[in-house]
């Protein structure tokens, strides 16, 4: 099996085990407690938090996702001292990061979803996780969690399912950054009402990485969507061509988590 193949088995199994442990009925109700308005302190979606700060910021500048990864599968460990309050706190320090994105795929790339909740409620920044998710449980669960958007990935997602899920987490207030990998899932994706839409340079089945497919697909994308482009950008060089090329966002990751110093890392990657 491929990389895709072997994370999307586990996952499903990981899925039955969670349903056993806790239905989705559960979940909801579990949600009626949440306030719409939370206190600091308290875990709830910020509802377009997400979409406004990946749009904002100086117009010079290219909108900066940085995202907590411990692990991957073509990488294996990529940072040992894991600590997400803390990775969090240095990013939202730096001053240049619109949000964060957190792994929560347990297997492969060693996340939790308590780092989710961890990362929402000691940093001011919008929240995304970044999963794979399969099933409406996992939406309301990122709600529950406290995610202020979530990752969608069109190619593990049939047409209906992936639209449905579209509106779902419009219905939920929490904005989702639907990800597509190939030029073949463009028009699926751009059908879904998707207004993030994700350009991951990285091939699914062998994980290899090149920043040439944001570039190709960009000009197909209307000018109304917020594009963001994922995976393998890792000089000031490669940002330069994703912000002549009309990329308003990048998700940063393995780049940052190997940085001894992440707002060094930033600062010679974007100044």
């Amino acid at each position: 099996m491929d990389y895709l193949e072997k994370i999307l088995s586990a996952k499903k199994e990981r899925l039955a085990a969670k349903k056993k442990l806790k239905s989705l009925a559960n979940i909801k109700e579990d949600l009626k407690s949440v306030p719409r308005q939370p206190a600091p302190s308290q875990t709830a979606p910020r509802p377009g938090n997400f979409k406004n700060s990946i749009s904002g910021g100086k117009s010079s500048l290219i909108n900066i996702i940085c995202e907590l990864k411990a692990a991957s599968p073509s990488a294996g460990i990529i940072r040992q001292d894991y600590n997400v309050k803390k990775l969090a706190g240095e990013m939202e320090a730096t001053g240049m990061v619109r949000a964060i994105s957190v792994l929560t795929e347990e297997t492969y790339f060693r996340g939790d979803l308590f780092h989710l909740m961890a990362v929402r409620d000691s940093v001011s920044l919008p929240v995304i996780r970044k999963d794979f998710i399969i099933d409406e449980y996992q939406i309301y669960e990122s709600v529950l969690y406290g995610a202020d958007a979530v990752l969608l990935i069109s190619e593990i997602l049939p047409d209906s399912r992936l639209d449905d899920f579209v509106a779902l987490c419009g219905e939920s207030g929490i904005d989702c950054l639907v990800e597509l990998h190939r030029k073949e899932n463009l028009d699926r994706v751009l059908k879904s009402g998707a207004e993030i839409i994700g350009i991951n340079n990285r091939n699914l089945s062998n994980f290899t990485v090149d920043i040439n497919t944001t570039l190709e697909l960009v000009p197909l994308i209307p000018a109304d969507r917020i594009v963001v482009s994922e995976s393998g950008i890792k000089t000031r060089e490669d940002v330069g061509k994703l912000k002549s090329a009309g990329v308003g966002a990048i998700l940063v990751g393995e780049m940052i988590m190997r940085a001894p110093d992440i707002k060094r890392a930033l600062e010679e990657l974007i100044t």
